[in-house]
């Protein structure tokens, strides 16, 4: 079984910060627009509610992606992908290596500063992508791709 590229805990640090920001600032305007317009009744003062959310959302956004990182694990075998991952739910996903119809590499801004792309499995039958490794780098993605599909168009 492989791991992730080791700069996919920066990654998943840098989103989960970024999501803590998010949220932290959506609820704080939301809390301001409240306080200031009922400010005849009690109300907890400004921002005690968008702290608590930006500093839950924080802890989880640093802690877990290392927790995370150590549980992710693929393996691309003769007959099927293999992928393990999940903390508190634990997934192990095998996806048929027959039932693969395409592979696609996606990458966004973070990702590809960090030099790292995500390599999405679709199979016959889905509506989307039934499986996503993430955290791999372009050229290793590359291969794998061409091991999964150059093999389906060897054989049809």
């Amino acid at each position: 079984m492989l791991p992730l590229h080791p700069n996919v805990p920066i990654l998943w640090r840098v989103q989960g910060v970024l999501s803590a920001l998010f949220f932290g600032v959506s609820l704080g305007v939301a809390e301001f627009v409240v306080t200031t317009t009922l400010k005849d009744r009690w109300l907890p003062p400004p921002f005690i509610g968008a702290g608590a959310v930006f500093a839950l959302f924080l802890t989880f956004g640093l802690v877990m992606p290392g927790l995370q990182y150590r549980r992710w694990r693929y393996a691309i075998r003769n007959d099927d992908v293999l992928i393990t991952y999940g903390v508190v739910w634990r997934v192990r996903r095998c996806i048929p290596r027959l039932r693969i119809q395409h592979v696609d590499i996606s990458s966004g801004p973070i990702q590809r500063m960090l030099g790292l792309v995500s390599l999405n499995l679709y199979t016959a039958g889905a509506m989307g992508s039934v499986a996503s490794i993430p955290g791999i780098t372009a050229p290793q993605a590359e291969r794998i791709r061409e091991q999964l599909i150059g093999e389906v168009e060897t054989r049809g």
